[in-house]
């Protein structure tokens, strides 16, 4: 039996494995493509629910971290913030948005060149306007406190640079800002 199971990648990519599983509920396809699977097959009601439950999820924190600490500034960035756990609940996601596709693409040098400076590098993904940002530590596994860090830092840039409301960064066809 073939069977679709989530792809470790983003979530607009769509992969398909061949393997055997029990029989569950047909997958639904990804928005905008042809009857492909959708590996985040929940629908925007569920995963607005998760985002806004996600402060009552127990964040996993590396071994050797200050758990109590780190409790109270990962709810402070989940709260005030815009930050969400992610899946595992072993880090931060947040997605920044920018007038412009030049401003994001500052945005995410300039993450990048602190990243490198302390040796640990978040999952940027940059799409036209907007940085998507999720920061975990891999080794030990689970959250720790250079992903707070990390967070913050991502937060005072993108107020430095400018972030704006969702939706109205440049839009592509007609080079003017969107109204939506």
């Amino acid at each position: 039996m073939t069977s679709f199971v989530r792809s470790a990648g983003p979530p607009s990519l769509c992969v398909k494995r061949l393997i055997p599983l029990a029989p569950r509920a047909a997958p639904t396809p990804c928005p905008g493509s042809r009857g492909g699977p959708n590996f985040f097959s929940a629908s925007s009601q569920s995963r607005r629910a998760y985002r806004s439950s996600s402060i009552q999820m127990a964040p996993k924190f590396a071994p050797g971290s200050d758990e109590s600490l780190l409790t109270q500034q990962t709810q402070q960035l989940v709260q005030e913030r815009g930050w969400e756990l992610d899946q595992e609940e072993m880090g931060l996601r947040k997605t920044f948005d920018f007038k412009t596709y030049t401003k994001a693409l500052d945005f995410l040098n300039i993450i990048g060149v602190r990243s490198k400076s302390r040796s640990h590098h978040a999952t940027m993904t940059i799409k036209p306007s907007t940085v998507d940002v999720h920061w975990t530590t891999h080794v030990p596994r689970g959250l720790s406190s250079k992903d707070v860090d990390m967070a913050r830092y991502c937060d005072e840039q993108a107020a430095e640079i400018g972030t704006i409301d969702k939706g109205q960064g440049m839009n592509c066809r007609t080079g003017k800002a969107s109204t939506s």
